[in-house]
């Protein structure tokens, strides 16, 4: 599931994910800078394993990748706030499962 938060829904139990990734040295992380704005820049130290995933998801990530190539991060996180899954949630709540049938893309 995902979690409704300010800049957009994430995976539920994130931060458990990405400590778990810092800590098995599989990902570290950069402050970047935006103006004004700071940033956790995350960067993979390994390549993915892609045969875990089936040859329609592989897909569906391909096309995901392509749609959204030329949105910038607040770009992506308006279209994420615009979805009626984050809209019906309230801030900290996980958006359920039964969204998914409403996405746009």
């Amino acid at each position: 599931m995902s979690q409704s938060l300010r800049y957009g829904p994430v995976p539920d139990n994130y931060q458990f994910y990405i400590a778990f990734l810092k800590d098995s040295k599989s990902i570290f992380s950069e402050e970047v800078f935006f103006g004004e704005n700071a940033a956790e820049k995350i960067i993979s130290t390994e390549k993915p394993d892609l045969s875990i995933f089936s040859d329609l998801e592989l897909q569906t990530l391909l096309e995901i990748k392509k749609y959204f190539e030329k949105f910038s991060a607040k770009k992506i996180s308006e279209f994420s706030h615009e979805e009626i899954g984050y809209v019906q949630t309230k801030n900290a709540e996980l958006i359920s499962y039964l969204y998914a049938k409403d996405l746009r893309f």
